[in-house]
């Protein structure tokens, strides 16, 4: 499964990725405000 989390350094999204990575088959992909619009590209397109 693949999950997107956006506002990746934000307290609420720090805690959900560390709860995530707790999961199988599940591929994690972090969204900042320092995103590059090459890897956001690449995140959406992995669906």
């Amino acid at each position: 499964m693949n999950i997107a989390v956006t506002g990746a350094s934000g307290f609420i999204s720090k805690n959900l990725i560390v709860r995530l990575n707790f999961e199988k088959n599940c591929k994690i992909f972090k969204i900042t405000r320092q995103t590059s619009k090459k890897k956001f590209e690449f995140c959406t397109s992995c669906s």
